[in-house]
């Protein structure tokens, strides 16, 4: 095993920090002209040390679709290969050298999607987060982003307004997400189009026990900036184990992450962990977790990943390997997704664009 082992690590390294790059007739060419050929040489050297290390196991299953997408992610973003695909590589080789297959995830699968009703009884157009409520069973908290008043819609399965509450102590400067941990919301006032606002704000709210329309105030609110500048962004995860904060962004060819460790402080502007390197995925505007901190959803306008945690390892760990698609039936702009309360499937649902249904839709756990 180790020879095997030492050998693939080896070869991983050498291919990958080569500075030259021969053409074939004793000569080089520019780095930039053979990154692409070098990463091609990696997956494929790679690929063959797994066969090798494992020709004789007749159990042999490395999730080679997963390697292939995220593989071809990397390329065709980057033209490189990035530190995680590194990372996710030599973790291949490790458990393919030692024995041990991947792990498998019996509950990552989720149904196609089944309509529940339409936004409606308040005006909800620009409906950009959801969260379901752990004080009123099968309601989700949602919100408008910004153009709007400072609103939060408590809503029945159906998509149907039970109650409206008036935020009047503050501002919807750009509403994108909304999440919750316990009784507490978390209001995450984090979208920034132009990329200029030097902070951005997080308001903590307990959640009414009564569903009865009025207004709230928050019990707290918390500044943050960005280390390398001003960024857009739609996601907040607030970890249920940690209770850290991690917010992804949302323009970058291969959006950011961000940490605020717990314990937070509503005093001064905290100046945001930015974790080493890159997802591999653009217009990330929507996430969710599980209330045990076990399963991570992201959605894309496109694309819903679901994430499965190994244990109670960072969350930014698990973040950063590839994400398992799940079904997802693309909306005009849907911008907001959640996991039900009983965790038996998640809902989507989208800003009203062009007079189209806002649709509430439920994607069941098989």
């Amino acid at each position: 095993m180790f020879p095997c082992l030492f050998f693939g690590i080896s070869l991983f390294r050498k291919l990958h920090n080569s500075r030259e790059c021969p053409n074939g007739i004793g000569q080089t060419v520019q780095l930039d002209t053979c990154i692409q050929l070098r990463a091609h040489i990696v997956f494929v050297s790679c690929l063959l040390f797994v066969v090798s290390c494992r020709i004789k196991d007749s159990s042999f299953n490395i999730q080679t679709s997963t390697f292939n997408i995220y593989y071809n992610q990397q390329l065709t973003t980057n033209n490189y290969l990035s530190s995680e695909m590194r990372t996710y590589l030599i973790m291949l080789i490790i458990s393919s050298c030692t024995g041990n297959e991947p792990p498998t995830f019996p509950n990552a699968t989720f149904g196609e999607p089944v309509v529940m009703g339409e936004l409606r009884g308040a005006d909800m157009s620009e409906a950009s987060g959801i969260v379901a409520s752990s004080a009123h069973p099968s309601h989700y908290w949602t919100h408008n982003d910004s153009g709007h008043p400072a609103e939060l819609f408590l809503i029945d399965s159906t998509g149907l307004a039970k109650a409206v509450f008036n935020l009047p102590d503050i501002t919807n400067r750009d509403f994108e997400d909304i999440a919750r941990r316990g009784d507490t919301l978390f209001l995450a006032d984090i979208g920034d189009n132009a990329s200029i606002f030097s902070e951005i704000r997080v308001y903590t709210i307990l959640e009414p026990k009564n569903a009865v329309s009025g207004n709230l105030t928050p019990n707290g609110i918390y500044r943050m900036r960005y280390p390398d500048g001003p960024r857009d962004a739609e996601t907040l995860i607030v970890d249920p184990i940690t209770g850290d904060w991690y917010i992804i962004t949302k323009r970058e060819q291969n959006v950011r992450l961000y940490r605020y460790p717990s314990p937070q402080s509503r005093s001064g502007t905290y100046t945001l962990e930015r974790i080493p390197g890159m997802l591999p995925l653009t217009r990330v505007v929507a996430g969710d977790i599980s209330t045990d901190g076990s399963e991570i959803l992201l959605k894309t306008y496109k694309e819903v990943f679901y994430y499965p945690r190994v244990g109670n390892e960072p969350l930014s760990v698990t973040l950063m390997r590839p994400g398992i698609r799940q079904p997802y039936e693309e909306e005009p702009q849907g911008e907001a997704l959640a996991f039900t309360i009983r965790e038996d499937g998640y809902v989507t649902t989208t800003e009203r664009v062009g007079g189209k249904a806002q649709w509430i839709k439920l994607y069941r756990r098989k």
